[in-house]
């Protein structure tokens, strides 16, 4: 739900924010002085699914709820997930641009992460519930790999580790063998007692909420599951794949930018990825420390200097 702000903000500022799926992240600054005016995060409802018009019209829900008025706003910036082709996020900037009377940009949330360390030019990379690299070309426009969404990609993301692992192990049933580690992992948490109930239970789950069983083919793999180490492999090739494709499609960084929950919190992901990306890509990656939404700050401020 959106709190309701007691107070209106009456002088001329930035607005920043990041639309994640779980949580909207918004963040106020007076120009010109630069002085942080609000923070706020509240809980992202009515955009997984909605096209642009009723994405825009969340978006000016949240503003209206935090005392933002459109005159009071002289730019806006909006990292949104979900805005994961050029053609996504313009229809949404076209939508934000009949609301608001500033200058707007929208871009994909996994760009506000090289601005959000400081980084003039940065492929980002976000691996957590779902998996997708961005980056931009020589002429601005975005490049997009990944971003597939539960049902046909995140690789190596928490759906596709998860997706894999049922895959595997249910194509290793068949076969006749076994793996009773990764097995015994993903009955506990998804709460059935047999895997060949998996299936069913994942399709009936309209709102996936498998993406979660993750750490139990994390566990597995540490544990010694053979199906849960093809898995991990997979999602590391999967995710230097990623990053490979925008760097080999024109984007100039120099850098990676990286964020997510598999990526932070993974190690035996983590690390072979980073590797990886700079051996083979010469790109050494770093992990923002700051809040994305600072990057979506960054950017705002650059549409007035623009």
């Amino acid at each position: 739900m959106i709190a309701t702000e007691q107070s209106t903000v009456d002088n001329a500022v930035l607005v920043g924010i990041d639309v994640g799926a779980t949580k909207t992240h918004v963040r106020v600054v007076e120009t010109p002085a630069g002085h942080e005016l609000l923070d706020r995060t509240v809980t992202t409802s009515g955009w997984q699914g909605q096209d642009a018009a009723a994405r825009g019209r969340y978006v000016s829900r949240v503003l209206s709820s935090l005392g933002l008025g459109a005159g009071t706003m002289v730019a806006l910036m909006v990292g949104a997930q979900g805005a994961d082709s050029d053609h996504q996020a313009l229809a949404l900037q076209h939508e934000l641009g009949r609301l608001v009377s500033c200058p707007v940009l929208v871009l994909n949330d996994a760009h506000l992460l090289g601005p959000a360390a400081g980084l003039s030019s940065a492929i980002g990379l976000v691996c957590g519930t779902g998996s997708i690299a961005v980056g931009l070309d020589r002429d601005g426009h975005g490049l997009y790999a990944g971003g597939l969404g539960w049902a046909l990609g995140d690789e190596g993301g928490g759906a596709g580790l998860v997706r894999e692992s049922v895959r595997r192990l249910l194509r290793r049933t068949h076969e006749g063998r076994t793996d009773p580690v990764l097995d015994a992992a993903l009955c506990e948490a998804s709460g059935v007692d047999d895997v060949t109930l998996l299936p069913d239970l994942m399709i009936r789950l309209a709102d996936p909420i498998w993406p979660q069983w993750a750490p139990a083919v994390v566990a597995a793999f540490e544990a010694g599951s053979p199906v849960a180490a093809e898995v991990i492999r997979d999602a590391v090739d999967e995710l230097v794949r990623l990053v490979r494709l925008i760097r080999d499609r024109g984007c100039q960084a120099d850098t990676v930018a990286a964020a997510g929950s598999i990526l932070r919190q993974v190690p035996a992901i983590r690390v072979p990825v980073q590797q990886r990306v700079l051996d083979e890509l010469g790109l050494p990656m770093v992990f923002p420390t700051e809040p994305p939404v600072r990057g979506a700050v960054a950017l705002a401020r650059q549409l007035v200097a623009d």
